[in-house]
């Protein structure tokens, strides 16, 4: 996953839990991962997570797949980056 990509995708898990007035911990349990790799996560620092763990994720926030990754194009483009490899 290129850099663009960690951080538009983080960013938009991010919004997405704070919107569901999720704590990083509490999501980090739920989705039986580390508060860190969240944060990792979250800020774009995190290189790769897996698909299994993403799923938890959008189940857990309530949010499909392809709502995740329009929202990670929003903040791509935001960022400057392309994200023409985020395929909804």
């Amino acid at each position: 996953m290129d850099e663009d990509t960690q951080y538009a995708l983080g960013k938009a898990v991010k919004y997405y839990r704070q919107k569901a007035g999720i704590s990083q911990r509490k999501l980090a349990k739920a989705v039986q991962i580390s508060n860190a790799m969240l944060s990792l996560l979250e800020s774009g620092k995190r290189e790769s997570i897996s698909a299994t763990t993403l799923h938890k994720i959008h189940e857990r926030l309530g949010v499909d797949c392809e709502a995740m990754m329009r929202k990670a194009k929003e903040f791509g483009k935001n960022n400057g980056g392309n994200n023409n490899n985020l395929y909804v």
